[in-house]
């Protein structure tokens, strides 16, 4: 019975003075984006230089609904408190220390850069030479396999897999004192000064120096994989400033890091993961830019991923966090909160923090999505608000058009404002074309497509297109433990609906010819 489907399932994450719609012009901008599938709507203009003050206008906007819907917000409290947890995670690496300052050590920074290959600033760089020789990566991997015989497997991080052993840098160290000098080696003759000369703009000057916010070792076993696709992890962010992930065995097939960005490319960069050449080498990146473990296909691969952040070694009573992760650290709240209201004001703070955030946008709209329908919002209040909503989501495709989840989102909220069916389909399709591309290069994708073909079914199935319905239900692996049981019991529920109005509506144009 179709009564008894849950209400519609956002799956993708945890998400008005003023009426008009027309200010921050979304038709044209979600023509470009979305193509021809859009319809009809008014030419792209494509970007312009007012963009940036176009978005600080909808983030007054925002900031009139926050005022107007709840208690003052102590965002003074609220940053001290984050603040806070950056002294602490970095306080549990400070046994491996911080870079020095960039005049100390020039020799060291021609060595360091000597032999790169740069992929693109939203991709990241890939070194050519050695940063660990063959037995400092012969003793980690000792160092790794005796901490797991000892039946020991730390980890404090989101993405966790059965097939996947991880192990802590720094319990490694404790556990194996003779790594240490190994990796501070590691750290301050090559890692620091790489990252202080590729990513200035993480290291502004010679006071803010690179450390370690976290560091693991994580082995990925084809044979334990819960995952048809293999061993990997699922696209997501890192915390911190940069991620550094060296290679330490050759012994598999698949694997390698897919940057979404990549979705953006033509020829073999659209399709390939990263892989360093060589054992002991390493690629970096923007620990904001997201991102995949692709599959492995057989065997076991080994890697150790360091996180970097910054600290101010000029001013000793400085413990503030880099903009970039206090603004992770604020988005990460809507996994502990589900208040809206608060969860809007986080995300807020967090774009004061990095303005370009798609994620923080993403998740600021969708906070919106939720507060327009909540019982105290009135139809007109509602609607505007779930107006300022999309053209949140909006400005998280403008700073990244590859997060298929985005697309999701956006089809929700332009439902809630009535918009053209063509319009709220074509963001479904465009969601769902990025997922399957992701899916073919062994990104694990099952729980955010599944949000999408829910919503994209349910959807179909409001427009009486109850075959086309069936067919997008289908995409939901219903078998993968990724998927509550009531979302799995809808949608068995909903294909048999949709085959049943499938084959009345066939009997009935039989009926009639």
């Amino acid at each position: 019975m179709v009564g008894s489907i849950s209400p519609l399932a956002v799956l993708c994450v945890a998400s008005l003075h003023q009426t008009t719609v027309e200010s921050f012009s979304i038709l044209p901008r979600l023509q470009s984006i979305l193509g021809q599938q859009a319809g009809a709507l008014v030419p792209s203009q494509g970007s312009s230089s007012s963009e940036t003050s176009q978005a600080g206008d909808l983030l007054r906007r925002v900031d009139d609904v926050l005022e107007s819907k709840g208690p003052p917000f102590d965002r003074n409290e609220t940053i001290r408190l984050i603040d806070l947890e950056h002294v602490r995670d970095t306080e549990m690496c400070a046994s491996l220390g911080h870079g020095k300052a960039m005049s100390q050590q020039s020799g060291e920074k021609a060595v360091s850069v000597k032999n790169i290959t740069i992929l693109g600033e939203r991709i990241g760089v890939l070194t050519n030479d050695d940063l660990l020789n063959a037995s400092s990566v012969e003793l980690i991997r000792n160092c790794a396999t005796n901490f797991w015989q000892l039946q020991k497997c730390t980890s404090r991080f989101t993405y966790q897999r059965a097939s996947n052993k991880e192990a802590h840098l720094v319990d490694l160290c404790k556990e194996s004192p003779e790594l240490l000098p190994v990796i501070t080696e590691l750290l301050s003759e090559r890692i620091y000064p790489l990252a202080q000369t590729l990513f200035p703009d993480c290291y502004p000057n010679d006071s803010i120096v690179p450390c370690v916010y976290d560091s693991l070792l994580i082995r990925y076993n084809s044979t334990e994989a819960d995952n048809p696709l293999g061993a990997g992890q699922p696209l997501h962010r890192d915390q911190g400033l940069i991620s550094v992930n060296i290679k330490l065995n050759s012994e598999f097939q698949g694997g390698g890091t897919f940057m979404d960005a990549q979705l953006a490319s033509r020829g073999k960069m659209a399709k390939q993961p990263i892989k360093p050449e060589g054992v002991g080498r390493a690629f970096l990146h923007k620990s904001s830019q997201r991102h995949a473990g692709a599959a492995i296909e057989s065997g076991v691969r080994d890697i150790l991923v360091i996180f970097l952040t910054a600290t101010n070694i000029g001013i000793k009573a400085d413990s503030a966090s880099p903009p970039v992760e206090r603004a992770t650290r604020l988005k990460g709240m809507h996994s502990l909160e589900t208040d809206h209201w608060l969860l809007a004001n986080y995300n807020r703070m967090a774009l004061d923090c990095v303005q370009t955030d798609s994620e923080a946008w993403h998740y600021l709209g969708m906070s919106l999505y939720f507060l327009s329908a909540t019982e105290d919002c009135d139809v007109i209040h509602g609607s505007s608000l779930a107006h300022l909503a999309v053209d949140v989501l909006n400005v998280a495709i403008q700073c990244n058009p590859n997060d298929a989840r985005l697309y999701n989102s956006l089809a929700l909220g332009l439902g809630r404002t009535k918009a053209d069916p063509s319009l709220i389909q074509a963001a479904f399709q465009k969601g769902l074309k990025l997922h399957k591309l992701s899916e073919e290069v062994g990104c694990d994708v099952k729980r955010d497509l599944a949000a999408l073909a829910y919503n994209y079914g349910l959807f179909m199935m409001g427009q009486g297109r109850f075959e086309e319905a069936f067919e997008i239900l289908q995409l939901i692996d219903t078998e993968s433990e990724k998927i509550s049981e009531r979302i799995v019991n809808d949608v068995l529920a909903l294909l048999e609906y949709c085959e049943h109005q499938a084959f009345l509506s066939e009997k009935t144009d039989q009926m009639a010819v």
